[in-house]
């Protein structure tokens, strides 16, 4: 795990992490003048971590005969471990720029600013803590959408190893299900995100949703792109969990098969 971080943070691609200690510490300095939230700079210290991790979990495309443990390994230094150096030295970043008075009438206890909740303690949490979740983020992101589809399509055994798909895996079908597994997690995944950060996923408020989006083009003609973007995203979960049901039922005869 350690070589794999060493990489990053060695000879001339030390130069990348220094990079995104630079953004992210211009994103926690105009947090403390943006305090009606306006720009996103202040954001930045979440996203660059995001970013940092996402690049590095693609990395595991490079090896050329992967198996699960390394994928795993791979998986888990970028999603908990590769961006924390930045992630601390912003945090540091932050108490530094604390400590000079001007921009602590900035952000005192008194004084409203999107980006902070008031002290200095809950600032630094937020930072460490958001910082943290937008690394595993990326690592997601990274893993869900392109490095498991790689994998799939190059080394299909390998997303097959261990589980019943193995005996499976070099047929036409146990191929086909194999892609189906990554391609319906990625759909899901990608419908998930859509759905939650447009109008939820409210099981109870699903037939409300499609017959107001059916109703509203009927009567207007057009529809607005939060619904569209919900409906779409709607519409990827569920081909998302037909493909994973496809999935299960193409490993249940495969199992039964073999117990034949």
């Amino acid at each position: 795990m350690w070589s794999l971080v060493a990489w990053l943070y060695t000879r001339w691609r030390i130069a990348l992490p220094i990079a995104a200690v630079i953004v992210a510490a211009i994103g926690t300095l105009d947090s403390f003048t943006d305090a009606g939230g306006t720009r996103i700079l202040g954001a930045l210290p979440f996203i660059v971590p995001g970013l940092l991790s996402l690049l590095h979990c693609l990395l595991i495309l490079r090896d050329d005969a992967p198996n699960g443990r390394r994928i795993a390994v791979h998986f888990l230094t970028s999603a908990f471990v590769v961006a924390l150096p930045v992630v601390v030295v912003n945090a540091l970043v932050l108490i530094g720029a604390w400590l000079v008075p001007s921009n602590q009438a900035l952000v005192g206890p008194d004084v409203q600013n999107a980006w902070w909740p008031g002290t200095l303690l809950a600032q630094v949490t937020i930072t460490l803590f958001g910082g943290v979740a937008g690394q595993i983020g990326g690592a997601l992101v990274a893993f869900i959408l392109v490095v498991l589809p790689v994998i799939a399509v190059r080394h299909p055994r390998v997303i097959a190893q261990g589980g019943v798909l193995a005996k499976i895996a070099d047929s036409r079908i146990g191929k086909a299900a194999i892609l189906s597994l990554v391609y319906g997690i990625a759909a899901a995944f990608i419908g998930g995100l859509m759905v939650t950060f447009t109008l939820k996923l409210n099981l109870s408020d699903v037939g409300y949703h499609l017959t107001l989006l059916v109703s509203t083009f009927a009567h207007l003609g057009t529809v607005p792109a939060t619904q569209i973007v919900w409906a779409f995203g709607f519409l990827l979960v569920i081909l998302g969990l037909a493909a994973l049901v496809f999935t299960i039922v193409v490993a249940s005869r495969a199992s039964k098969k073999s117990g034949d």
